[in-house]
Parts: structure tokens; C-alpha cells; sequence
């Protein structure tokens, strides 16, 4: 299990929000690299330039994905966080109007307060994290250096 998601998981994240790619793609709930009732949605929003990666279909934990310019609304309304992505409309040749549309949208609901207290577990520190993990710095040293490789490899192919 990587680092990071056993940290989402033990402290109940609901929300990811991340950048970097040039398109808007949003996940089901995930937990433990597959979709879980009660995990955590990611959403990954990059408003302009160039997509570094194709989307080819969706797969088993995607819920919406678009490569269009645009942005992401969050807004609390009461105990549930309603999102709504807007992107920028083009025209037949390719070029952007001054018009934008919904692409998507979806409301995550605040957890039931049992929900949110089982899953928040205690601050442990970070050589406490790995040994739980069975992972040293030289593992985490290791895993970054491994994916920052596959990116680039992918990023190669892409162009």
C-alpha cells in the first residue's frame, strides 16, 4: 500500500485535490488503488496548456474526465461540498469563445460523526508511519525515484 493513501485512509480524507496534468479528470471514492464506498475522491484540475498524458476511455475508478480549459467550483453548502467543473467552450475551429459550461458536478456529504471519528486515528510520527508502512526512507527514497522515472517515460511517449 503507498504511503500517501494510508495516510488519506487512517485520517478520513474525503478530498484530494490535485494539479499538474492540463485537463480535468475526476475519480470514484478510492481506497487501496480500487473504488471503496467510504475512500477518498480525487480530483485532478489543470486549466491550461498542454496535457502531458492521453485519456484513453475511462477506467474502473474514473467518473468523469475532460481535456478542455477550465476550473473547479467548490462551494460548502451546509454539511455537503458541492463541485461543479466549468470549462471554456470552443469554436468548430478549435479556437475558445467567451462561453464556459458545466462538464461536471457532484456533492460529497459530510461523514456521519462516528464515520469521521473511527477514522481519525491518533498523530503518529513519520518513522512510526513507515514502520507501520514496513517501509525506511530508503524505500520512500526509492518509490519517488521510480515514479519521477515512469512519468518521465510516459511523458516521452506522449509527445
Amino acid at each position: 500500500m503507498l504511503l500517501e493513501e494510508n495516510i488519506m485512509l487512517r485520517y478520513g480524507v474525503d478530498l484530494l485535490l490535485v494539479g499538474h496534468d492540463h485537463g480535468y479528470q475526476r475519480s470514484k471514492p478510492m481506497g487501496l488503488g480500487r473504488p471503496m464506498p467510504f475512500g477518498y475522491t480525487q480530483v485532478c484540475a489543470g486549466g491550461g496548456g498542454v496535457g502531458m498524458r492521453r485519456f484513453d476511455g475511462f477506467s474502473a475508478w474514473s467518473a468523469a474526465q475532460h481535456r478542455r480549459y477550465g476550473f473547479v467550483e467548490y462551494a460548502v453548502d451546509g454539511a455537503t461540498l458541492k463541485c461543479t467543473a466549468w470549462a471554456v467552450d470552443t469554436a468548430e475551429d478549435g479556437e475558445p469563445t467567451q462561453a464556459i459550461s458545466v462538464i461536471d458536478e457532484f456533492d460529497l456529504p459530510a461523514r456521519p460523526g462516528i464515520a469521521r471519528f473511527d477514522a481519525i486515528k491518533p498523530v503518529r510520527d513519520f518513522p512510526t508511519i513507515l514502520a507501520d508502512a514496513g517501509a525506511t526512507w530508503r524505500y520512500v527514497e526509492a518509490h519517488t525515484k521510480l515514479r519521477n522515472a515512469r512519468h518521465l517515460h510516459e511523458v516521452a511517449w506522449s509527445v
